[in-house]
């Protein structure tokens, strides 16, 4: 079965502008401006927004209580609350990106989608959130969202740097495992694509082989690969490499153990 990875770690990973000390060093120096500000014109002029700060010591206040609470429930809760009473703030993308995780480990697929998709708007580089939404889209048959993100995620987790916080081993562990799920989005959403026909089909039906053996290789537990890639294989009227993928799908185990003993 493939290992999950732990809620931590993907906060590292998808977490750009957190550290409470750089936020709380920029909203200093804004108070310095406002204060400048109203001494010249008398009325405290409120900074631009800029993604990944707080505009006033109030929103600073209210986020550090989020980055402080350890319990993930009221966690999500109280970032929802932030939307509510900060909704321009320059630190909604990081409030949508949280609360996007929180409502998939709830299998809200609807509310993953809306926050996921407000968050990369201005998080372009949040691999993590990028193919998480491709996985997504894949297992629900919007192939076209699923490709465009997955190939995005590709390309953005290709030149992404190591955190501090992580160990070079646990980041490239991780890195490839996103990367493998990002190439199963695509191969599946390719083999969807196949079966719609059309004068495209075969090459479609390859693509898919393409991405979900470059997902096992990546990732040589990935048990919903090996699923998908015995139906590639089917479908190319190779049944003993089928038989072979099913029967690797099963030695994973998993939730598709029982999908691949029944092929």
């Amino acid at each position: 079965m493939r290992r999950q990875s732990t809620l931590g770690v993907i906060s590292i990973l998808i977490g750009f502008w957190s550290g409470p000390s750089n936020l709380h060093a920029s909203v200093q120096g804004q108070d310095q401006k406002e204060g400048q500000q109203e001494g010249q014109g008398g009325v405290p002029a409120k900074p631009p927004r800029v993604v990944g700060q707080a505009q006033t010591k109030e929103e600073f206040d209210a986020w550090l209580v989020i980055e402080k609470t350890e319990d993930f429930k009221e966690k999500a809760q109280l970032n929802l609350n932030f939307l509510q009473e900060y909704p321009d703030s320059g630190l909604t993308p990081l409030a949508h990106q949280f609360l996007a995780l929180a409502y998939q480990q709830q299998n809200n697929f609807e509310k993953f989608v809306e926050h996921g998709e407000k968050a990369v708007v201005e998080l372009p580089t949040s691999y993590v959130l990028l193919i998480e939404l491709a996985k997504g889209y894949a297992e629900s048959g919007s192939a076209d969202k699923a490709i465009a993100y997955g190939q995005r995620g590709l390309e953005v987790s290709a030149a992404g740097t190591k955190p501090v916080q992580l160990t070079t081993a646990d980041f490239i562990s991780k890195r490839d495992s996103l990367q493998a799920d990002a190439n199963y989005a695509i191969g599946l959403s390719r083999l969807h694509q196949s079966l719609s026909g059309g004068s495209n089909k075969d090459e479609f039906v390859e693509q898919a082989r393409v991405h979900l053996e470059q997902a096992i290789e990546l990732d040589p537990n990935h048990e919903r690969a090996y699923l998908r890639l015995g139906r590639v294989c089917l479908t190319q009227q190779n049944a003993e490499q089928a038989l072979d993928a099913f029967a690797r799908a099963v030695a994973v185990g998993g939730q598709t153990q029982e999908i691949a003993l029944g092929q």
